[in-house]
């Protein structure tokens, strides 16, 4: 439907004033402090309206009495690309003064600024002067963000300090998440009143968010029939317990109530009854269903308007938007991209107030529109990934089904193929980085282990190689040997031979010579015996004896 009363998950702003219901009493009671007092601390749980008050409430009114109430500041700002951290003296004072700047500022120009002396110079003590009045939103930011400029912390309480000495008209308005608080302690001593003046906005009650939920229906003169706000007040206060029970608890969650209020109204039928009743309420207010359709549709909006693929869409929201520790995060819009989603689909998002934009001093930051948006885009973008699961992410479900088993580790081609695969993927999670890492290191041990076996078996080869060389060798050398021996044994032999024959010869000669010998002594013999023989028959000659 045209003219939606209700404002959905982004907080009140000044022109939604008159459909903002359910907190006259903590307006009233806000602004009476900070009329009355010089420094307030105003906090309240994540999600209460902190914001949505002051805009809707309590700013108009301080400004209908007469103060000057400056832009609302943040103090968690990231620093713009053209200034360095380096030139920064104060980077919680400087995030201030680019709220203060506004869109238009040159930031460069506030560099060597303090807060003083840009009060100072916009805001001259002139005569009739009105009363400022300086309201700090999300405050926590001073203890979440830029926490490598811890040591600024001090610095920029003592410069609040100052600009409330130094400027007696001023008054400054911290407002903060209750669960921080705590932090601002070490620090109150340096306030002239130890900010003794705090004022705790409780959770929206039942009464408030009746007049939150009939209220704006009224105004857009359809207003819901009688008995019927009540029940979805209740539905929207009811708690589960353990077991199957549940009970209706004291508060509800305003970003829930006008999420589901604002869907509930977009989906009535405009030719509908010119009351509201309680099917319609059954069919399109259902809490949980009514934040995921807000974040889906969302989702529809972007992808149509630029050429984003829906996975990185996710991502963005995942990774971008919303911090490891489960709050939001700020992106920077850039030229072309933001974060690196087309600016298309930024605008788009932007439009349907999922996210909100913070311009200052020419840069255009982008968060979650409420932290309660956190938790329905996991479960959602979850839900997604289970439905459109990749080849890794059912590989890495098989190995972690098997218990890790390091058998169903990827190798070869298919890791080279998940590798690949990754890189396209932007929503990777731990379980299947944990698997391509074990798969690559199993990939690389199977390497070494494959090297170390080649390695092992070329050693081994070059062993018998080598071994062989040395038996070829010795074999030669054995039979060099053998040969030498063979011929060594037939010169010998042969030798032997001419010896024996040399031998015979000398044993044929000295036979021969023995026979000749042996023929001359007989004949030598017989000689002497035929001469022995004359002899015998010669007849002697008398010889004559002496007388």
């Amino acid at each position: 439907m045209r003219d939606n009363p209700y404002v959905g998950p982004r907080p009140y702003e000044r022109a939604d004033r008159h459909n903002f219901f359910g907190r006259e009493r903590e307006a009233r009671e806000l602004r009476a402090l900070i009329v009355a007092e010089r420094e307030v601390l105003f906090y309240a749980q994540s999600g209460a309206g902190k914001t949505s008050l002051l805009n809707a409430r309590v700013i108009p009114a301080l400004e209908e009495k007469g103060f000057l109430v400056l832009p609302t500041a943040r103090v968690g700002s990231a620093l713009p690309p053209e200034v360095s951290p380096e030139e920064v003296d104060n980077v919680f004072i400087f995030s201030l003064l680019l709220s203060l700047a506004g869109d238009e500022a040159d930031p460069r120009q506030l560099l060597g600024h303090s807060l003083r002396s840009f009060l100072d110079e916009h805001y001259p003590p002139v005569e009739d002067a009105p009363p400022l009045v300086l309201i700090c939103d999300q405050f926590e930011e001073l203890f979440t963000s830029h926490r490598e400029r811890w040591e600024d912390t001090e610095g920029f309480f003592r410069q609040i300090r100052e600009a409330l000495d130094g400027i007696p008209r001023l008054g400054v308005v911290f407002a903060m998440r209750e669960d921080r608080v705590a932090e601002m302690d070490p620090y109150i001593s340096l306030f002239p009143r130890r900010l003794r003046a705090r004022f705790r906005m409780e959770r929206l009650g039942v009464k408030g968010a009746l007049a939150a939920v009939s209220g704006p229906a009224q105004n857009a003169g359809r207003p819901f029939a009688p008995g019927v706000a009540e029940r979805l007040v209740d539905d929207l206060r009811r708690v589960k317990a353990q077991g199957d029970e549940d009970f209706l608890g004291p508060f509800v969650e305003p970003v829930q109530l006008q999420v589901v209020c604002h869907r509930l109204w977009e989906n009535l039928p405009e030719d509908g009854e010119p009351v509201i009743r309680w099917e319609a309420v059954e069919q399109y207010g259902d809490i949980d269903r009514a934040l995921t359709d807000f974040y889906e549709s969302a989702l529809r909006a972007a992808l149509a308007a630029s050429d984003v693929d829906e996975r990185t869409l996710r991502h963005w929201f995942d990774h971008r938007l919303i911090t490891p520790l489960g709050t939001r995060g700020l992106v920077l819009r850039g030229p072309h991209e933001t974060g690196g989603l087309p600016n298309a689909a930024v605008d788009a998002l932007e439009a349907l107030h999922i996210i909100r934009a913070d311009a200052r001093a020419g840069a255009r930051w982008y968060e979650l529109a409420h932290d309660r948006l956190v938790d329905p885009i996991l479960a959602a973008n979850r839900a997604w990934r289970e439905r459109h699961q990749s080849p890794l992410s059912l590989a890495t479900a098989a190995w972690l089904a098997a218990g890790k088993d390091p058998r169903m580790l990827l190798r070869g081609q298919q890791l080279k193929e998940a590798l690949a695969l990754a890189e396209t993927l932007p929503d990777l999670g731990e379980a299947e980085r944990e698997f391509l890492k074990r798969s690559q290191a199993e990939s690389s041990r199977l390497q070494r282990l494959i090297l170390l076996g080649t390695t092992v078996a070329a050693i081994l080869l070059a062993l018998l190689t080598a071994w062989a060389l040395v038996s070829a060798r010795q074999a030669a050398t054995a039979r060099q040997r053998a040969e030498e021996a063979r011929v060594q044994a037939e010169a010998a032999s042969t030798l032997a031979v001419s010896n024996a024959r040399t031998a015979q010869a000398e044993r044929d000669s000295a036979m021969t010579a023995r026979a000749a010998l042996a023929e001359n002594l007989e004949a030598n013999l017989t000689a002497q015996a035929l001469g022995n023989t004359a002899l015998s028959t010669v007849t002697p000659t008398a010889t004559p004896t002496a007388t």
